[in-house]
């Protein structure tokens, strides 16, 4: 046979298969290859429309949805079915995966794979997709049979009130939700097999870490300044209680600024606060939160004392019975504020403490070595208090009876001075405050 020849029979034969090959991929361009199945159901041959249609008629047959599977964790089990875990099979997925079943390279060159279906079937399992939040909420039950608690990590005091020790926070735990969904998947990958399903845990870390506290460096007592008050006035007692329990364990950060208004809030009755002797406009009249100016007093004679930037602070109009001129911090809520900024490289933990009549504020935190603060008052002037005589027919003649008991005013400078190992480093004036007097006032008879 001539060379000519053998081409013709060559590109005859050639084009025969490229024929052949054509409608065998027209053919089966949407079907599936014989020998496959899935879980079982024969599909190939089959096109993908109707292979989708069997396969859900199968499962339905199955009830898939009400399918049981028994949760467990530790000694607790619970029964769910699929259709709560929020589990649907993904009919459309398996079979675009039972289609590409010899399909791995060009169609012309996929008939040895094909014909080795023929020999070794390919059985395929369905894929599933799980709903997380129907899955999420079937587990919501166990989730809070697991969880424990973490414990955060505590200050504490020692009992002399001068160290600061770290009750150590706990570690707890919890449903890990992300490794349970996988653990769920693989096991869809075999359905029909899967009876169980093994809860998987993670530790419920604290907010507050042991570690997280250390790194604050609150040790020790810096400062404290106390207060005395008398026990007979039981309101203003009350209020002074109320607002040192609100600035009580407050924990104020390197860098961080303090309010006393924003700690304490506004003093109401619906709060707890009640009517007190209080001084408006250099009076001393009744009003809710008396006493409250104690507390921040006190506050502020500490806040000096560990060497903090006063941001805001203002006297009182007169002079207070339990503070000397100069060391008294008026507040009144949206108008007058105590603020200071903590300007130290570490936290400060405001603690109070009531012991009898006596008001105590305390700060923590990290000691500068050989470090003393001092706070000194110079230029005191005394203004005498006035008489305010009324004259009356009520009264016989010459006699005086007392309505308003007087007190002098002051005018004072307030230094602050800081020094290390004795030697003094730094003098700060702090303030130039004036107090108003009050006048004696007395009603004089002019009766005959």
């Amino acid at each position: 046979m001539s060379k000519v020849k053998k081409l013709r029979w060559l590109f005859a034969i050639f084009g025969l298969l490229l024929v052949f090959s054509l409608i065998d991929y027209i053919y089966h361009r949407d079907r599936i290859y014989a020998g496959v199945f899935v879980d079982g159901l024969a599909v190939g041959g089959k096109k993908t429309s109707e292979a989708a249609e069997l396969l859900r008629q199968k499962l339905q047959r199955e009830q898939l949805p009400q399918r049981e599977i028994s949760l467990i964790f530790e000694e607790n089990e619970w029964t769910v079915n699929f259709s709560k875990l929020g589990i649907v099979p993904d009919i459309e997925a398996t079979i675009a995966e039972a289609h590409a079943v010899g399909r791995e390279d060009y169609h012309f060159f996929s008939y040895l794979q094909r014909l080795s279906l023929k020999g070794r079937t390919a059985n395929l399992m369905p894929n599933f997709i799980v709903d997380y939040q129907h899955f999420s909420s079937a587990l919501a039950e166990a989730a809070k049979a697991i969880r424990q608690e973490p414990q955060d990590a505590l200050f504490s005091l020692s009992e002399d009130r001068k160290k600061v020790e770290i009750i150590p926070d706990r570690v707890g735990r919890e449903l890990d939700l992300t490794e349970t969904l996988k653990r769920l998947e693989e096991g869809l990958e075999n359905y029909t097999e899967m009876k169980t399903l093994y809860l998987a845990e993670m530790p419920a870390i604290a907010a507050i870490t042991t570690a997280y506290l250390e790194s604050l460096n609150v040790r020790e007592a810096i400062a404290t300044f106390s207060t005395t008050f008398t026990a007979e006035d039981i309101n203003r007692n009350h209020n002074i209680r109320l607002a040192a329990k609100a600035i009580d364990k407050t924990l104020v950060f390197s860098g961080g600024r303090f309010s006393f208004n924003e700690v304490v809030g506004k003093a109401t009755a619906q709060r707890g606060y009640r009517e007190a002797p209080v001084i408006v406009g250099g009076e001393l009249v009744e009003g809710i939160g008396g006493g409250i100016c104690q507390v921040s007093s006190t506050l502020y004679n500490t806040i000096l004392l560990a060497n903090l930037s006063i941001l805001e602070r203002r006297n009182h109009g007169l002079a207070v019975a339990y503070l000397p001129p100069g060391r008294d911090a008026t507040i009144s809520y949206g108008w007058i504020d105590l603020q200071f900024l903590n300007d130290r490289n570490h936290a400060v933990w405001l603690r109070t403490f009531i012991d009898d009549n006596k008001l105590t504020v305390t700060f923590y935190g990290k000691k500068i070595p050989g470090h003393e603060v001092l706070i000194l008052t110079t230029d005191l002037a005394s203004i005498d208090a006035e008489e305010e005589i009324i004259m009356t027919a009520e009264l016989p003649k010459g006699v005086r009876e007392q309505l308003r008991k007087g007190q002098p005013g002051y005018q004072v400078t307030v230094w602050r001075i800081e020094k290390i190992n004795g030697e003094e480093i730094s003098r700060e004036m702090l303030s130039q405050d004036s107090y108003r007097s009050v006048p004696y006032k007395y009603r004089v008879g002019t009766a005959q």
